[in-house]
């Protein structure tokens, strides 16, 4: 079987390099991209078995991404995972009704995303 492709999107760079070396560590395969437009054109195009995307980004919102991402009848069935400094209800409650599959807030332990993930890749 092929490894696990994954998607990051954030636009700290030392929180993309953190969680590519935590991903590549669980031999995952992961891609990264700093802003929304890229994030949306490399889900198309990359096919990630999962996308990690925080919700404040430089260019458009994390919201945004998800919403293209979830309409988008190529990426719709791709799993998105917010991964984000918002801890509030609203946040959560924003993403969800966008059809967010799962939320972790930073700061987070490598266990608690891994756990996430594995969740995804069976």
């Amino acid at each position: 079987m092929s490894k696990p492709k994954v998607l990051v999107v954030d636009d700290d760079k030392y929180a993309c390099d953190v969680i590519k070396l935590m991903l590549e560590k669980k031999g995952c395969d992961a891609i990264v991209a700093s802003d929304g437009a890229v994030a949306a054109e490399k889900a198309e195009s990359e096919k990630p078995d999962l996308v990690l995307l925080d919700i404040m980004l430089q260019d458009m919102s994390g919201y945004e991404v998800l919403n293209i991402i979830k309409t988008n009848p190529n990426t719709k069935d791709i799993p998105v995972i917010m991964v984000t400094g918002k801890d509030d209800y609203d946040s959560m409650a924003k993403a969800k009704g966008l059809a967010a599959d799962d939320y972790l807030t930073k700061p987070f332990l490598s266990d608690e995303l891994l756990q996430k993930i594995s969740k995804y890749f069976k």
